[in-house]
């Protein structure tokens, strides 16, 4: 035998170059549309069409043609692959260039109903390159048009250069806009305020130049003000204020505070010849005179008054050097590393630096990795203003621990676990609960069992891998329940426990203690009534669980009791159907379901019927019982009647 020799070529995987979207005529009028023409190469030259074939959804359709039509824009997932070898795709997530929505016409602007009182409006629509008109024939881009107040209108909206799709809309016009200003005059203040208005925002300019809302010490006489609103429509508003108009002809000056002195002083020059003011400052020694001296940073006020006029004055004077500045550290504990914290600084101008780190603040700043040891400290504020004092950062070394208060509930047999009382360290405080950090101090729902955890503190510290044991909670059931005896009759008294856990135990019942210390007794000629089993015993050093177990005894009249509903569901109360007869002897029972079909069959005249039918059980429903009793003289007699299964 010869061997052929066999060429094997790799395969040369398709680079995605572009690819080329070309929107198409909106025909229909349902949204614009496009074809995408994909360019892939193969060693810097196109792919042969031939031998490959194209997707643009992930490889789930394949086409010949590396032209796709009829799209809409979004993201779309590219593929191609060799016609002789489908396995090997390549893929190419490429996103589509978006289109313009369908023209459709919205309404008129919202925020206004007119222009400048002609009732020019803008027309609001969707879409792109539009064209706007309102007799549908002729189209212009100015989307503002002039409507006549309560006539109606149509309005038309289209792209330009596609006549198929036109939107259109009625509409009504009902009110021309406008503005209306108002300007109200007290004494020489003026302010501005709208009755009407229209789009905003509006542009003010007062006679004097001020081009605020609110104007003061306008000259007495003619005076206006200039408003343009939204749409840049004007209007002036022409005012007269009376010579007996209150203005004050006042100037302030205020002396700065320095740093060697940390007061100011406001003074108040009067330029009026005519009349004499009164001053009354809200710092009462100043009452009276035109100025305040050597007072700290603050806000003030005066009221000035001449005649029946009067002006209220604000001033907020300057800040002087730094007073007082809130200072606490925090202790360096396990880590031999403490803080230090400005809390508060009262007076100086920020921004602030303090030389021990060079650090610069506003209000507060927290300084970090401070060794114990007192150190000086030196502020100093924008304007060079210095303040110095000298700080212990003290070392603390105790650990963080916590005994943890144990609280049980005895019916679900559940621990909680507080352990907020921490002592040593330094707060805050984190507990470390099974090697993780727990979110609080109070661990409820635990199970008996063997628990670890530590208490770590704000300064890394913590004092050590704890162990809390949560003993087993012993279930403590009594095997008795409700139940009918014959007068004279023993009772036999049983409780399900563990009675070395117990500390003390009992029967009882309303007449007499019948039994201390243990679980089982024949109680011999019972009476009815309450029989009680009490418990208790110790969980760890101080938490104690007990209870008391009751069930009640009724006794039997010589008449037949039968029940009429039973509950076969395991929980040992009311399980099984059976027939308390003094004095008589059961023969036979039969139960039959509501068809008539026999369910059950025993004759006594020891029997019970647990709600099964053979291997399944019966269904929850009413059932009809036959059964036949012979009573010591030697009659029989039989009862029939309906019982409820409950499940």
């Amino acid at each position: 035998l010869w061997p052929e020799p066999i060429e094997i070529t790799p395969y040369s995987e398709p680079s995605f170059v572009a690819a080329w979207w070309r929107r198409l005529p909106d025909t229909l009028c349902q949204g614009q549309v496009a074809e995408i023409y994909l360019e892939w190469h193969i060693d810097a030259s196109p792919v042969d069409s031939n031998v490959y074939e194209y997707s643009i959804d992930s490889g789930f359709t394949w086409q010949d043609s590396w032209k796709f039509t009829g799209l809409v824009d979004g993201t779309y997932n590219l593929a191609i692959r060799p016609k002789a070898s489908p396995q090997c795709v390549t893929h190419q997530s490429w996103d589509s260039p978006p289109l313009p929505e369908v023209p459709k016409v919205l309404g008129i602007s919202p925020d206004s109903v007119g222009f400048c009182g002609d009732g020019r409006v803008e027309i609001q629509a969707t879409g792109s390159n539009l064209l706007y008109s309102l007799d549908g024939i002729a189209f212009h881009r100015d989307s503002n048009v002039v409507l006549i107040p309560n006539t109606p209108y149509t309005l038309y909206v289209k792209e330009e250069g596609n006549d198929r799709c036109i939107d259109s809309m009625d509409v009504i016009l009902h009110q021309a806009s406008e503005f209306v200003p108002e300007v109200t005059i007290d004494g020489n203040l003026a302010t501005f305020s709208l009755s009407i208005g229209s789009k905003g925002p509006y542009t003010l300019l007062w006679s004097n130049g001020d081009t605020t809302s609110s104007v003061d010490n306008l000259p007495a006489g003619f005076n206006y003000l200039d408003i343009t609103d939204g749409w840049g429509c004007s209007q002036r508003y022409a005012f007269f204020i009376e010579d007996n108009s209150c203005v004050f002809q006042l100037t302030d000056s205020i002396v700065d505070a320095t740093c060697e002195t940390n007061t100011t002083s406001i003074y108040l020059i009067s330029q009026d010849t005519v009349n004499q003011y009164t001053y009354d400052w809200s710092i009462d020694r100043f009452d009276g005179l035109p100025f305040v001296e050597n007072v700290r940073h603050g806000t003030y006020s005066v009221e000035v008054s001449y005649g029946v006029c009067s002006k209220k004055i604000e001033f907020t004077t300057p800040i002087g050097d730094i007073e007082e500045v809130t200072i606490s550290t925090r202790l360096a504990g396990c880590t031999g590393i403490g803080n230090i914290l400005l809390e508060k600084i009262t007076g100086g101008q920020g921004p602030y630096t303090v030389d021990l780190t060079g650090e610069q603040f506003d209000s507060n700043l927290q300084i970090m990795g401070i060794s114990p040891g007192v150190y000086p400290l030196l502020i100093t504020d924008a304007k060079g203003c210095e303040y110095r004092d000298t700080i212990e950062v003290a070392s603390n070394i105790s650990l963080p621990v916590s005994r943890p208060k144990i609280q049980v509930d005895c019916e679900t047999a559940v621990y909680t676990l507080d352990f907020s009382n921490i002592s040593g360290g330094t707060a805050p405080y984190e507990l470390i609960w099974e090697g993780d950090i727990f979110p609080g101090f109070q661990i409820p729902d635990l199970s008996p069992g063997v628990y670890r955890y530590e208490i770590l503190d704000s300064s890394g510290c913590h004092g050590g891998i704890q162990k809390v044991e949560l003993f087993d909670i012993p279930e403590i059931m009594i095997t008795n329940r409700d139940t009918f005896i014959t007068s004279g009759d023993p009772l036999f008294l049983s409780a399900a426990a563990d009675t070395n856990l117990l500390k003390d135990f009992y029967w009882f019942n309303e007449f007499t203690n019948i039994c201390d210390g243990c679980s089982d007794i024949l109680y011999e000629n019972a009476e009815e009534g309450v029989y009680y089993f009490s418990y208790n015993f110790k969980l760890m050093d101080s938490s104690a669980c007990e209870n008391i177990l009751q069930f009640q005894v009724n006794y039997l009249d010589d008449e037949i009791y039968i029940p009429n509903a039973f509950s076969p569901n395991g929980d040992n109360n009311n399980d099984q159907f059976e027939i308390y007869a003094p004095n008589h002897e059961v023969i036979t029972l039969q139960i039959y379901n509501r068809w008539g079909d026999k369910v059950y069959s025993d004759h006594g005249p020891d029997f019970q019927w647990n709600g099964q039918m053979g291997n399944r059980k019966a269904e929850p429903g009413v059932y009809i019982y036959q059964v036949l009793l012979r009573s010591t003289n030697g009659k029989t007699k039989q009862e029939t009647g309906s019982i409820t299964l409950i499940r």
